[in-house]
């Protein structure tokens, strides 16, 4: 944190693992391995506590299993993945917790090529959610979670220059119930290196074990919780200009969120917020340009304008004309949703010296955004200031599979905020050498 100079440690081992057995030309094995096991120490971001003891201590366990069949026109993959997590967390008081957390999920995935402009995917999942955790005075509670889940998507050419799809799902959750979504697409193909194209589409979120009233960090009654609903709308059109040698894309989209799941400056819990509504609309730009011969400049900008309906009644501007929420003492200063800039801006300029050296430089711009204050600030929001930062990469190539890698992040060593009060990273060097053989 900003306003703590003490040096937090971390540590991380970590082993990957994959091997690809062909049982046949039409059968093949794939196995994933991930073991890792990882140290953190972190700030306490109550003021005037001691924080030297605070440390979390991690192990994790990721497998990955799949059997892929092909016969003509179907291609089937049955898979398996299973994971483990164990965390020991110590608190600036020195009491230890320890939290551990477990996934088993079967899945299912099926796809037929009627052509080669017509196929259908289809599946099934079946996930298995357990979590231990420690509650007072030193007991341990676990609580277990389902999700059961069937899809289907359906991609074809209606026409020569139209292409579209469509698709729905039903998801049942044990908690939360049934949820059913679907998704429509298109592109109209235009000529001349031009297309438009829309979607539209329903989704949702379930709530995670944390978040369920019976973990005990939310204010919900645990057979009330709800799924958090999104609504979202896009439209797009894209061109290539040959005699400019540049790309233009142009995306208007429009984002509801209903129910939200996510955590309150007013109430200091996690919460799912029925009724209220979430709303993010706005427009992305995003332009490349080649000399077709060594120079590429890319360039990207977002526009969004938020609503945060959970923490807003009805907003007001004041005598400045900026919008503010007053529903409550503790009230947002703003109406936008937290940590959603207005603006944001990235460009990629990458310079190819010569066969073997390759050189970047990247911007990235994000304008000033609201976030939630912590116990020390009364839980009354707060402004992140904007900031612009400026990186640096190249690479070399030595010899055949051998290669030189280099970054400068943040060059001029700008101080600046994701998250209140957790600075970003600073000047950080990375240098690496990658062979392959």
């Amino acid at each position: 944190m900003n306003n703590d100079d003490e040096k937090d440690s971390y540590k991380n081992n970590s082993f990957t693992t994959n091997h690809t057995y062909k049982i046949s030309q039409n059968n093949t094995i794939e196995n994933y391995l991930t073991l890792k096991e990882s140290f953190t120490e972190y700030d306490e971001p109550t003021d005037g506590r001691d924080d030297t003891k605070n440390s979390s201590d991690n192990l994790e366990a990721h497998y990955n299993f799949k059997f892929i069949n092909t016969i003509n026109n179907f291609k089937n993959t049955f898979g398996f993945n299973k994971s483990a997590t164990s965390r020991m967390v110590t608190k600036y008081t020195g009491k230890e917790n320890t939290y551990e957390g477990f996934k088993n999920m079967f899945t299912y995935l099926g796809v037929y090529n009627f052509n080669l402009d017509n196929k259908i995917i289809y599946g099934t999942d079946l996930e298995f959610f357990k979590a231990k955790y420690p509650t007072d005075p030193g007991n341990n509670k676990t609580h277990d979670e389902e999700i059961h889940s069937q899809y289907i998507d359906y991609q074809f050419r209606p026409y020569e220059n139209i292409y579209a799809t469509i698709g729905g799902r039903n998801d049942k959750h044990t908690l939360s119930g049934d949820e059913q979504s679907y998704r429509i697409t298109g592109a109209y193909d235009l000529g001349n290196n031009s297309k438009i194209r829309s979607s539209y589409g329903t989704g949702f979120l379930f709530p995670a074990l944390y978040e369920s009233g019976q973990y005990g960090w939310s204010n919900q009654v645990a057979d009330m919780i709800n799924a958090e609903k999104t609504t979202s709308f896009d439209i797009g059109y894209e061109t290539y200009f040959n005699t400019l040698d540049l790309g233009f894309n142009i995306t208007y989209f429009d984002i509801l969120v209903e129910d939200p799941i996510m955590g309150s400056n007013i109430t200091s819990f996690q919460d799912n917020v029925p009724g209220a509504e979430n709303t993010s609309k706005g427009i992305e730009l995003a332009t490349n340009w080649t000399d077709n011969k060594k120079l590429n400049i890319g360039f990207n900008y977002t526009y969004t304008k938020s609503y945060s309906g959970m923490d807003c009644d009805k907003p007001k501007k004041d005598a400045f004309g900026y919008t503010s929420c007053l529903d409550s003492n503790n009230g947002p200063i703003d109406s936008a949703m937290v940590r959603v800039p207005l603006h944001a801006i990235s460009s990629k300029i990458n310079y190819q010296i010569n066969k073997d050296l390759n050189s970047s430089l990247l911007l990235t711009y994000k304008g000033r955004t609201r976030d939630y204050g912590g116990t020390d600030y009364s839980f009354r929001d707060q402004i992140l200031d904007e900031y612009l930062l400026l990186d640096l990469a190249s690479s070399y190539k030595i010899g055949e599979g051998l290669k030189f890698n280099f970054s400068l992040k943040n060059v001029f060593d700008k101080n600046y905020e994701d998250a209140l009060d957790y600075s970003g990273m600073p000047r950080t060097m990375n240098i690496g050498l990658n062979m392959k053989y």
